[in-house]
């Protein structure tokens, strides 16, 4: 132990005295200097050199550049935001360079020097600071060359990413193919339609995911991989394609064998056509799939639906199966009641005979072969239930239409005795219709509300009986109503006309019946002017016009005797302002107090009365109105009031242009003025409502019963003050009003049907 360590030390004294023996040696420390300036000038000049690579330098730098990008393709895949990593890179490898120039430069210098000589000593010889300056130039370098290095190496890993793709490329497995072709064809393929090639376009999305599988592509190569996955879609729908020519003459145009009747039969043809031919190489590329189950369906579907057509065929082609008219007759006949509606009638029939159908159809079309299948298959309810269903009841309906028809006609004559003798209408019937402002018998009810049909007949009477019995009733009651009111347009021309001449008449004291028989000359003076516009059959006027004629002129007189006799001023026709225009009506005490805006709270709730300022709640009065319900369209009501006066209540049954007004039943050219301002805003506010408001809205005055629309005014009275003169001038107000008005909004004038109730 002891020998080692002296062994030791003497090597360490030895080797001391050698260097130290060196280091004074002149010649050695010259030899490290020049060593020392040499490796320290190449690494200067090398940091100083060229700031950009060149030629050989930028092939060589893309190609490491590209095998960087390849193994990092996810930051290098968009152009724009790998320029930042490329730069780093380049920065990265150029300091590497560097460091490995030094490095390289050193050791030369070691071996030219006997003296030791360290890596400090030679970069504090090359540059101030290589700490700093080295990465800067770093960075120059990679600044200025990065733009010919970063698009050649792009280019380089792009073509070799999708070289990898393509040797790579990898097509849908059988399974997940058929998965998808059969969802695509349950989505898009209708009837016997097969897949088209512009369907699969549903499944690009798909497809490009299977080119891309192995993970980022750069953004150079996304429509190369749509390239790809397209060629992969057509290559498929190619293959589909294929297969539907196979078996398009079968599913297109029922190309089997005339004896072929079942749809499994028909398969088994068609498939064995789509499997000719059709081989399988799921390794082949592309691989070739063999049949697909979208194909298959396809014959299935077409199987299904052939079989049908040539069960429909044969449905058109025989009608053994359909029952007998006399059949059905005889059954509509002895459970009428529950025929009467066609629609019920013929699903009894339908529900009656389907079984017994189904089994003759079984036997005679499928044959000792096939008529327990297609018995079996007509009792599930399935296609064939229902077309032979629906043809059933196409015959029965075809077939009753003509037992009903000859039911109903002996319906018709053993009921309506009176529409086939003529009797009918009778002028109470024409008169019923007339104030009801009916231009015919709408329905069936309206008829029986004028024709004795006895109530064990009643329910018996078929559909098509009661449609008869309308018809045959309008064919002479729509000429009657036409003839009624032309009478009653007459009469009220005459009145008109003759007003004026009967208050001289009745001064001169011209005795009633002689001015009633002179207004009856007048009547068939006008009439017979108007009556070719009629049938023959009503020329002769209607006893209720005849009636009616009395009473105006009788009203008429009777008031203007109890006028005269009061010495009354002269008695004038009342104004006939536009009632339905815009006149300032700020004087008038009468307003209505429904649909207008209201001012304040108070006055939505009240409504004003002509005279004595008296005011009252407007649902008194609608609560009034609401009794003429059913009535008529508006309604004029005149009743006993204090004082000595009367009171008129006017607006709609809804309430619609309610007021009312007291007058002084004396003074008949002041109550006539009064009631015509008081009427102006009311009756406009009707008119205008119900233009705007149209069929089924509180305005909805007017029937449309035919090309004319009507409005129905009821003048009701219950005083004995008021007499019928005071209901012409209304009414002539009335008519000028509704003239007026359709002149100024455009609108269709309605036909005024005045209902008089004054009682003589």
């Amino acid at each position: 132990m002891n020998l080692r360590c002296a062994l030791s030390t003497l090597l360490v004294l030895t080797s001391g005295i050698f260097l130290f023996g060196q280091t004074n040696d002149p010649k050695a420390g010259a030899k490290r200097m020049l060593a020392l300036r040499a490796a320290a000038e190449k690494a200067r000049m090398y940091l100083q050199g060229t700031a950009d690579a060149n030629e050989s330098a930028v092939d060589e730098l893309s190609q490491l550049l590209s095998k960087e990008m390849l193994g990092r393709v996810k930051e290098f895949e968009a152009k724009k935001t790998g320029e930042k990593p490329t730069r780093k890179w380049i920065e990265a490898w150029r300091m590497q360079e560097l460091e490995k120039t030094v490095s390289d430069t050193l050791e030369w210098a070691k071996e030219q020097s006997p003296l030791p000589i360290e890596r400090a000593d030679v970069l504090k010889r090359a540059a101030k600071d290589w700490a700093q300056e080295a990465p800067a130039k770093a960075q120059q370098y990679a600044k200025q060359s990065m733009e010919q290095v970063y698009g050649k190496a792009r280019e380089l890993a792009a073509g070799e990413q999708l070289k990898r793709l393509r040797d790579n490329l990898s097509y849908p497995t059988k399974e997940d193919l058929n998965g998808r072709l059969n969802q695509l064809f349950e989505e898009r393929s209708k009837g016997l339609q097969p897949l088209s090639t512009d369907d699969f376009n549903a499944l690009n999305d798909w497809f490009e995911q299977l080119v891309g599988k192995t993970g980022p592509v750069f953004e150079e190569l996304k429509r190369k991989v749509s390239e790809m996955s397209t060629d992969m879609r057509l290559e498929i729908a190619k293959q589909y394609q294929a297969q539907y020519e196979q078996i398009r003459l079968f599913v297109q145009k029922n190309q089997f064998p005339e004896s072929l009747k079942t749809k499994e039969e028909l398969q088994v043809v068609a498939l064995q056509a789509l499997n000719k031919n059709q081989g399988e190489d799921l390794q082949a590329t592309p691989p070739v799939y063999g049949v697909f189950e979208a194909s298959e369906k396809l014959v299935e579907r077409a199987a299904m639906h052939w079989e049908k057509n040539r069960f429909e065929n044969f449905l058109k082609s025989t009608d053994f199966w359909l029952p007998q008219k006399k059949k059905i007759e005889q059954a509509i006949r002895d459970d009428i009641a529950n025929h009467v509606p066609p629609g019920k009638s013929l699903n009894l029939l339908t529900d009656k005979y389907l079984s017994a159908v189904q089994e003759m159809v079984a036997v005679k079309y499928g044959g000792e072969k096939w008529s327990q299948y297609f018995a079996d298959s007509l009792k599930e309810g399935g296609a064939l239930t229902k077309s032979l269903s629906q043809r059933l009841r196409d015959g029965i309906k075809k077939r009753s239409q003509e037992v009903r028809k000859q039911i109903a006609e002996e319906q018709l004559r053993t009921s309506f005795k009176n529409l086939f003798e003529g009797t009918f209408p009778k002028e109470s019937q024409i008169l019923w219709f007339y104030e009801k402002g009916k231009a015919r018998v709408s329905n069936f009810p309206e008829l029986l509300e004028n024709i004795e049909v006895p109530s064990e007949l009643r329910s018996n009477l078929l559909e098509e009986t009661k449609r008869m019995a309308v018809d045959l009733a309008n064919k002479p009651l729509v000429p009657a109503l036409n003839a009624f009111r032309k009478q009653f347009e007459i009469l009220r021309v005459l009145e008109k006309e003759k007003l004026a001449q009967l208050k001289v008449q009745v001064v001169e004291g011209r005795a009633f019946l002689e001015i009633l028989k002179d207004w009856q000359v007048g009547w068939n003076e006008l009439w017979d002017k108007k009556k070719k516009e009629v049938e023959e059959r009503w020329y002769p006027q209607f006893e209720h016009t005849g009636k009616e004629l009395s009473k105006a002129v009788r009203q008429l007189y009777e008031g203007m005797i109890n006028a005269v006799g009061n010495n009354t001023p002269e008695i004038v026709q009342a104004p006939t302002e536009e009632l339905g225009g815009d006149k300032d009506t700020s004087g008038s005490e009468a307003v209505p107090v429904e649909n207008e805006k209201p001012e304040t709270k108070e006055e939505e709730k009240k409504e004003e009365k002509a005279e004595g300022g008296k005011q009252e709640l407007s649902g008194g009065i609608t609560d009034e109105l609401k009794v003429f319900v059913g009535l008529a369209d508006g309604v004029f009501a005149f009743a006993d009031a204090p004082n000595g006066k009367c009171r008129m209540l006017f607006g709609t049954p809804d309430g619609v242009g309610a007021f009312s007004l007291e007058f002084d039943p004396q003074d008949v050219e002041g109550a006539a003025s009064l009631i015509s301002q008081g009427l102006q805003k009311p009756l406009g506010l009707v008119l205008d409502g119900n233009a705007k408001g149209g069929q089924g809205s509180i305005f909805n005055l007017f029937s449309t019963n035919e090309d004319n629309s009507e409005i129905r005014m009821l003048f009701r009275v219950s005083s004995s003050k008021v007499r019928h003169q005071m209901s012409i001038l209304v009414r002539q107000q009335v008519e000028a009003a509704i003239e007026n008005w359709a002149n100024e909004t455009g609108e269709k004038q309605p036909v005024l049907l005045w209902q008089d109730d004054v009682e003589l």
